[in-house]
């Protein structure tokens, strides 16, 4: 379990997470987001090839996809207080297919922040 208090963008790119599954609640500020559902044909596309390209360790192609589906790929995000249950990277059976999030963007200077509880379970 972690508790952070955060002045700056934690995580600002898509990302999953390197355990078997992960709750996320911000007591205070914006949520994790997380791509949208439904997914477009041409979001669903560049996520298999984020997923393809890290089975392989190719992070270049990875990190090119995940910028472009931030571009323009919809997105939800949790509400204060919101409990977000994400599949990690590890979950069995169906490993490096975990679903893409991230951290909402705080803005240099602003004076916002967030106060984040993690919990990670499994290996």
């Amino acid at each position: 379990m972690t508790v952070s208090l955060l002045h700056h963008t934690a995580c600002p790119y898509l990302h999953q997470d390197n355990v078997e599954q992960r709750a996320i609640c911000t007591i205070f500020g914006r949520g994790t987001e997380w791509i949208r559902e439904p997914v477009s044909a041409a979001v669903q596309s560049l996520v298999s090839v984020v997923h393809d390209a890290q089975a392989v360790e190719d992070w270049k192609t990875a990190n090119a996809a995940k910028q472009e589906i931030s571009c323009f790929a919809k997105f939800s995000s949790a509400e204060e207080r919101e409990v977000v249950l994400i599949r990690g990277s590890k979950w069995p059976g169906v490993e490096r297919h975990a679903p893409l999030h991230r951290s909402p963007a705080i803005a240099e200077g602003s004076g916002d922040w967030r106060l984040v509880v993690k919990v990670d379970a499994g290996a």
